[in-house]
């Protein structure tokens, strides 16, 4: 049993795919079968017999394809494809920072954490600067230093489809009484 596509991990955003595999062996095969279909023989020779399975990628992430060819004598291979399917960008929350008022702080630095999840490997940015693994999921907290006055913070995930999430959240710094300015005492 060899399997010619699809490539296990392949990554796509179209809803189905197409099994190819050719199989041989010394005997008569008894079945062969694609997640518990019989598929299309569509050609042999010499070498063996070549397959085909239109298969639907029902689920967004992850689909598998079990692949099994077994003899007459009852012996059987297996072979396994996940395909990814991925039409959605990526989701991205964060939680140190409010969506509707500004957070007002009285530090130089505020620590941002969030997290993302998709079905792709993605990378991560805040204010430019990457952030966690590129990895379908993950956690991040990172330290961005800040100025007196409205801080614009700008947090981005792209997968690799190049689908892209965007999310810009504000923090106000404020001077403390130790650092407001004082009033001249001299007349």
């Amino acid at each position: 049993l060899v399997v010619l596509a699809p490539q296990h991990l392949l990554m796509t955003q179209k809803d189905t795919t197409t099994v190819r595999f050719r199989t041989s062996d010394q005997t008569v095969l008894d079945s062969v079968l694609v997640n518990g279909t019989e598929p299309s023989l569509v050609g042999q020779d010499a070498s063996g017999s070549l397959w085909s399975y239109a298969a639907t990628l029902p689920n967004q992430g992850r689909n598998e394809f079990v692949i099994r060819a077994r003899n007459r004598a009852g012996y059987a291979c297996d072979s396994v494809r996940t395909v990814i399917r991925d039409n959605f960008a990526p989701v991205l929350e964060v939680d140190s920072l409010p969506e509707a008022e500004p957070r007002t702080v009285t530090n130089s630095s505020l620590t941002v954490r969030g997290r993302w999840h998709d079905s792709t490997p993605t990378i991560v940015t805040v204010d430019g600067n990457s952030v966690g693994a590129v990895a379908d999921s993950g956690e991040f907290a990172v330290n961005v230093p800040l100025d007196m006055g409205s801080n614009g913070i700008h947090l981005r995930a792209v997968d690799s489809f190049g689908q892209v999430t965007e999310l810009k959240r504000f923090v106000v710094r404020q001077a403390t009484n130790e650092q407001a300015p004082t009033a001249d005492p001299t007349p």
